[in-house]
């Protein structure tokens, strides 16, 4: 082989070498920055008016124009609207509380990619926000709700058992008005 040839040879393979190198590292950037452009949609809230505060953790928004129920993710009021079951002590304070923050305002609707799309009832499951303010969070804080995992943890579940913690151990809301189970 001439010395030519094993230039060639060489640069061709050097070259071979540098361009799979480029395209790996192309790949793995752009994986990279499609799975943290995923994690970022997960968090995107989409804006809506509360137009009817169903109770304390059921509300009714404008969402394109249209009526859409919404359920508050990782809480429990005490019932005032159920069939069949009476109205549970503090279910009147918390669907008033919740009347009072959330009606006729502009909130934020963040989704959950642990949590379903919607119930069995065909409620969008939610957490609602009020600017910066978490009302999910607000509602538990302040003794108008219980934490409430269904199945599976949520993204603030944590989050809502120490602020219930706190909210019963200074016996706010239900947790100083209402019998013990």
């Amino acid at each position: 082989m001439s010395v030519k040839s094993k230039y060639f040879t060489k640069l061709f393979f050097y070259s071979i070498s540098i361009i799979i190198s480029i395209a790996s590292l192309w790949f793995y950037h752009n994986s990279t920055d499609q799975h943290t452009l995923d994690k970022q949609k997960a968090k995107i809230a989409i804006e809506s008016q509360v137009i009817r505060v169903v109770d304390g953790d059921t509300i009714i928004v404008a969402l394109n124009h249209k009526p859409e129920t919404v359920r508050l993710l990782g809480v429990n009021t005490p019932e005032t609207v159920a069939p069949n079951r009476p109205v549970q002590c503090f279910g009147p304070e918390a669907s008033a509380y919740a009347k009072n923050l959330m009606i006729d305002r502009i909130v934020k609707l963040e989704s959950d990619p642990s949590q379903d799309n919607r119930d069995r009832y065909d409620r969008l499951l939610r957490f609602v926000f009020l600017e910066e303010m978490n009302i999910n969070k607000t509602l538990i804080q302040n003794g108008f709700a219980r934490e409430y995992t269904y199945k599976i943890p949520y993204q603030y579940q944590k989050e809502f058992r120490a602020v219930q913690k706190i909210a019963k151990k200074n016996k706010r809301g239900l947790w100083g008005a209402c019998p013990s189970k």
